[in-house]
């Protein structure tokens, strides 16, 4: 993990971007964007080690695949719905934000509801 780089990364942009953007506040948020996705870009290596490792861990449980991939799509919702957000406050667009945050949870919810399912079945199940 370097996350040494990321965090030097992390600060010198937000230098170049506070001097930006009073000049080109356009271009201060191209930047911030640009760094969100090389953020991204060097996090995948990580994420794929995170990814085997829960499948790892399911497979030692017995837990059906399904499970883990409605965790991973989680975590991806909520960090593309995040990221998105804090580049709408970054632009002044509050409202913009809330709804993006709103339509991932919503998201979640939808893609949550086969847990929900079968934990209202066990549930059943055991008091019935």
């Amino acid at each position: 993990m370097n996350i040494f780089l990321i965090a030097g990364l992390a600060m010198i942009y937000a230098v170049a971007i506070i001097a930006l953007k009073e000049r080109s506040p356009e271009y201060a948020l191209v930047m911030s964007i640009a760094l969100c996705c090389i953020i991204f870009l060097i996090c995948i290596p990580w994420i794929s080690k995170l990814v085997g490792e829960i499948k790892f861990l399911f497979e030692r449980v017995n837990l059906p695949y399904e499970y883990s991939d409605i965790i991973f799509k989680c975590i991806g919702i909520s960090l593309i719905s995040q990221t998105a957000s804090d580049n709408c406050k970054d632009a002044g667009q509050n409202a913009l934000a809330s709804k993006i945050e709103s339509a991932g949870k919503i998201a979640i919810g939808i893609i949550a509801l086969p847990l929900f399912d079968k934990v209202i079945n066990l549930i059943c199940t055991l008091f019935m």
